[in-house]
């Protein structure tokens, strides 16, 4: 049964976005207080600092272009080991289906919080693919309070199609990289007589 088929993957797709989303947070909490806390190499109260400077001194710039909802409750320690804690929690609703759709969002806005004022820390592409990620997740999953495996409604084909895309985008953007940046064994195609042992 097609629809059936969708909702087991679509349901496999959601525990195994939490079981990423737990590992990222986890990670994060482990390195926050070195990277961004008080003491850290770039602490995050600073970057507020200059943000909320920036916003004074320029009317062209609002909140939105620093999404981050530190901006609004500060970002000392015990804030960022709270923020940490609650993405860790709402992970692992994530990963038992409990309220997966509103723990996506908040784990989503999290997320770009952190993002938003770990600088360099936070700014690779994968970041950015698991902010991306995440969002398509939260439009993906089912509205309900507890999810089922067994229950069969089919998630819409448009937010399918949305995840296809960005798949799409990952895959060709992977490729075109490597392909520009300038490595004869790429442009020859040699790489790939090795390639594929290193991954």
């Amino acid at each position: 049964i097609p629809s059936l088929s969708y909702h087991v993957v679509r349901w496999c797709f959601l525990r195994l976005m939490g079981v990423v989303l737990f590992t990222a947070f986890v990670s994060y909490w482990c390195q926050a207080m070195g990277l961004i806390g008080s003491d850290g190499i770039m602490p995050a109260t600073h970057y507020l600092e200059r943000i909320d400077t920036a916003l004074t001194q320029n009317p062209s710039l609002n909140w939105l272009d620093f999404p981050s909802f530190f901006l609004l409750i500060g970002a000392s320690d015990p804030l960022i080991h709270a923020a940490c804690a609650l993405g860790t929690l709402a992970s692992l609703f994530v990963v038992f289906g409990i309220a997966t759709r509103l723990s996506l969002l908040f784990l989503w806005l999290n997320y770009l919080s952190f993002f938003t004022v770990s600088g360099p820390f936070l700014g690779y592409q994968w970041d950015i693919l698991l902010l991306e990620v995440s969002l398509i997740a939260f439009l993906y999953a089912p509205g309900t309070l507890k999810e089922k495996l067994n229950h069969h409604t089919e998630p819409p084909k448009s937010i399918e199609w949305l995840l296809r895309l960005v798949l799409f985008k990952l895959i060709i953007s992977s490729g075109l990289v490597k392909l520009n940046s300038g490595d004869p064994t790429w442009q020859d195609l040699t790489a790939l007589d090795y390639h594929f042992w290193t991954q």
